[in-house]
């Protein structure tokens, strides 16, 4: 805070009842290696000692009573002096050389009119921090691809004031998403400039219940404001601690287990599968051996009745044949009386009656004998 009277760069950071966060962001405004700029602590209806705190710490104090960050960024970006407005948030911490950096890329007229970066959190569940930085790059390269320039955050950007103020400023109407309307319109007017290597290190209380259920806040208010150009949601919940929700525990939760599950089903379907082939292999020769049992089985049992059907022909034929030779002795004495040529001509009569009887005897016993078989 070298420079109030005529600094170059004005830091507007707006407040709502921050007096747990704002102490660092102010911290960190101090140990900025470049000294020619002035901060401004928009107080927006603070009912805790934001305004004490912020006075304390240098900063000019402007106080604004219609509610909402897009009033309260208007208001500071009005009272500042400098050529350059840089902005952040009441709980982000800024590298030493933000306003450095800042200062060279507006000093280089290259037609800038904007030039900002990203964030990472320093607070919230592990899994939400370690990802955020590597995916927040390549969330907004998409969102340039919609829309044709880069959204710079509220939470790390600069612009210049004269532009600024030809573009007719913030949206107040909104109570989120400001930021991202403000710069498309200065695109109209210059380049605007999106460093990814521009950090600044901010609270992750909007991530308290994890990526996923912050992303369902931002993402369809991104979109609808995008493609239909109206905002989804018109604004979020006031959060002012950054104690973790067990929620935020509930997603990695899921996805391990998912990824556990996923992956032991997995291996006891390649396990399966594995034995599953050598066990039908296995039931398939059981099934060949069976067969060909069953069929020995069946051929066995059926030369068995053949036996068994021959064996009662012959024991019919030869319970037969005594009757029919005592039947014939019977009859050939009857017959003795008779010549010789009449008497063979009647035996050999008698004889094929008596075998074609006999056969038809045969056939119906053994008929009867399978039957019953």
């Amino acid at each position: 805070m070298k420079n109030r009277r005529n600094p170059l760069i004005s830091i507007v950071i707006p407040a709502f009842n921050e007096e747990h966060f704002l102490a660092r962001t102010l911290a960190s405004v101090a140990r900025q290696d470049y000294k020619n700029f002035e901060v401004i602590v928009v107080d927006n209806n603070s009912t805790d000692k934001t305004a004490h705190i912020a006075l304390r710490g240098g900063a000019k104090v402007v106080f604004e009573t219609r509610a909402g960050v897009a009033y309260a960024r208007q208001k500071g970006f009005e009272c500042a002096r400098g050529e350059i407005i840089a902005t952040t948030d009441a709980d982000t911490i800024l590298p030493e050389n933000w306003l450095s950096k800042i200062a060279a890329k507006f000093s280089a007229k290259r037609n800038v009119v904007a030039y900002g970066g990203l964030y990472k959190l320093v607070s919230g569940p592990l899994l939400t921090r370690m990802l955020f930085p590597r995916g927040a790059y390549y969330a907004w390269k998409l969102e340039k691809r919609w829309t044709g320039c880069w959204i710079l955050p509220g939470a790390n950007m600069a612009v210049l004031k004269n532009v600024f103020l030809k573009s007719g400023g913030f949206n107040t109407n909104l109570k989120m998403g400001e930021d991202g309307e403000l710069s498309k319109k200065l695109s109209r007017y210059g380049k605007v400039v999106l460093d990814k290597k521009l950090i600044v290190a901010t609270s992750g209380r909007r991530y308290r219940k994890g990526f996923w259920a912050a992303a369902y806040g931002y993402v369809p208010n991104v979109v609808s404001r995008d493609f239909f150009g109206k905002n989804y949601k018109n604004e979020l919940p006031p959060i002012r601690h950054e104690s973790i929700s067990p929620i935020a525990y509930a997603w990695p939760l899921a996805v391990v287990l998912a990824a556990a599950t996923v992956f032991t089903h997995g291996a006891i379907f390649a396990r399966a599968a594995k034995f599953g082939g050598s066990g039908a292999e296995r039931i398939y020769l059981g099934a060949q051996k069976a067969g060909a049992g069953a069929d020995a089985f069946l051929d066995a049992g059926a030369r068995n009745v053949d036996l068994r059907v021959d064996r009662g022909v012959k024991d019919l034929r030869w319970n037969f044949h005594p009757a029919i030779k005592q039947r014939l002795r019977r009859l050939g004495n009857l017959n003795n009386g008779r010549p010789k040529n009449e008497r063979a001509k009647w035996q050999g009569k008698m004889a094929g009656k008596n075998e074609r009887a006999e056969m038809k005897g045969q056939n119906e016993r053994a008929e009867n004998f399978i039957f019953h078989f």
